[in-house]
C-alpha cells in the first residue's frame, strides 16, 4: 500500500531529477529560504470509500518555483518550467508503483510560480476479522429411490 510519506518521497524526487541544478525544499524544512528553489507542500489529503473496502485516496501537492532574488523571473521563466512540470511529473515512483498526476495546473503570482497537481488511486483495506461461523445445523432426509 502506498503511504503518505511514499507520495511525499515520490514528488521529491522527480522534481530533483527535472531540475537538478534547484535545491528542492520539502515542507518542515527551509522555510524562509532564498531563492532559487521549488517548495513541496503536501496540501491535502481526501479519502472516499467507493464499495466495500474499496476507497479511492486523492494526495493534492502544491510546488511553488521561488527565482533567485538577483534575478527578476520572466514570464518565459515561469512559463518554461510550469510545462516542465506538467510533464514530469505527470507519472511519478511511489510505494513501489507508478501514479498518474491529473487536475494540473498552475499560475504565476507576486513572482512566484504555483503548481498544483493531485494524484489518486485506489487503496483496498484490509478485511477485518470477524467471528466465524461457530455452528452449522443441517437437516435431510434420505430419499429412497
Amino acid at each position: 500500500m502506498i503511504t503518505v510519506n511514499d507520495m511525499r518521497i515520490g514528488v521529491v524526487s522527480a522534481l530533483e531529477r527535472l531540475f537538478p541544478d534547484v535545491p528542492v525544499n520539502s515542507e518542515g524544512s527551509g522555510q524562509g529560504t532564498r531563492g532559487p528553489c521549488l517548495h513541496v507542500e503536501l496540501a491535502s489529503v481526501s479519502q472516499v470509500r467507493i464499495f466495500g473496502r474499496r476507497y479511492k485516496r486523492t494526495h493534492s501537492f502544491v510546488i511553488r518555483y521561488i527565482p533567485g532574488e538577483s534575478t527578476q523571473a520572466s514570464n518565459d521563466e515561469f512559463h518554461g518550467k510550469g510545462e516542465r512540470l506538467c510533464e514530469g511529473l505527470e507519472l511519478i515512483e511511489a510505494g513501489g508503483g507508478l501514479c498518474r498526476g491529473s487536475d494540473m495546473k498552475y499560475e504565476i503570482a507576486e513572482g512566484v510560480l504555483h503548481f498544483s497537481v493531485n494524484y489518486g488511486f485506489h487503496v483496498m483495506r484490509e478485511q477485518a476479522q470477524g467471528t466465524k461461523m461457530r455452528h452449522l445445523e443441517q437437516e435431510g432426509t434420505v430419499k429412497d429411490g
